[in-house]
């Protein structure tokens, strides 16, 4: 295209110096000499403008396309990031709640039913609130459904999963963090199980609620030794003699979910 843009243009260069006088009309008739010089003088000039409007968008628009897409990156096959939709939320603030310390050491054990439960999927997210007054410590969260048969309600099936398996972090007081996506097949026809095992320090306060005390209930260890832990969370078959605390949800204010 470009090829043919700059013929045409040069056809039109040899046009304006060779001008209209030096063409005949097909007729008899004959252009008087001063009319020719007034036209070939316009002539010129309206040949080099045809030109120009030829000549530079073939130029201008092609290193406009290039430089303007030189930022861009495009990459075939790139899938875009899930969609994640909330399938259990609670506010934590929602009356009666309050804030709890003296987490330290300790393993919470939550159930949450599947009547809770709105839909499932294969990628799981899920975001902790720490107490208003003080953060919170945490060492490890796994994810699994109950399995009553081992002996307990808090007691975790084979499909037992970390959240955060070995890697300890900080949810900073007063605040809520979402924590990093996992594989994990949720079915909301089972119930769930999140399990926690909090730092022996510094000290940890979580945020709970008793507003929604349906589906939910909230376990807690044995205390653990004096300047130790009771680390129950990646057990599937826990320690008899938890704290049951029916109707009450502790620190999980959302799980999202997404599909493959």
């Amino acid at each position: 295209m470009t090829v043919r843009i700059f013929g045409i243009a040069l056809a039109l260069h040899l046009l304006a110096k060779s001008g209209p006088s030096s063409r005949r009309p097909h007729s008899g008739f004959e252009i008087p000499r001063e009319l020719q010089a007034e036209f070939g003088y316009a002539w010129s000039p309206m040949a080099e403008w045809l030109i120009l409007l030829l000549v530079v968008p073939a130029i201008v628009v092609p290193v406009v396309l290039l430089v303007g897409f030189t930022g861009c990156s495009f990459e075939p096959g790139t899938v875009p990031p899930p969609l994640f939709e909330p399938i259990f939320e609670q506010d934590l603030f929602a009356a009666p709640s309050a804030d709890e310390a003296g987490w330290e050491g300790y393993c919470l054990v939550q159930l949450i039913r599947s009547s809770r439960l709105s839909k499932g999927g294969s990628k799981v997210r899920l975001t902790v609130r720490a107490s208003s007054m003080s953060a919170a410590s945490i060492d490890r969260i796994f994810i699994s459904q109950p399995d009553p048969a081992l002996g307990d309600d808090y007691d975790s099936a084979a499909d037992l999963k970390g959240l955060t398996p070995d890697t300890p972090f900080v949810v900073p007081a007063n605040e809520a963090v979402t924590l990093p996506v996992i594989i994990y097949d949720l079915d909301p026809d089972q119930n769930l199980l999140i399990a926690v095992d909090f730092s022996a320090a510094p000290a940890s306060g979580i945020r709970f609620t008793d507003a929604s005390p349906e589906g939910v209930v909230g376990f807690f260890s044995p205390p653990p030794p004096p300047g130790g832990t009771f680390h129950e969370a990646a057990v599937n078959n826990r320690t008899p003699g938890y704290t049951p605390l029916n109707g009450r949800l502790y620190f999980i204010e959302k799980i999202e979910v997404s599909e493959p």
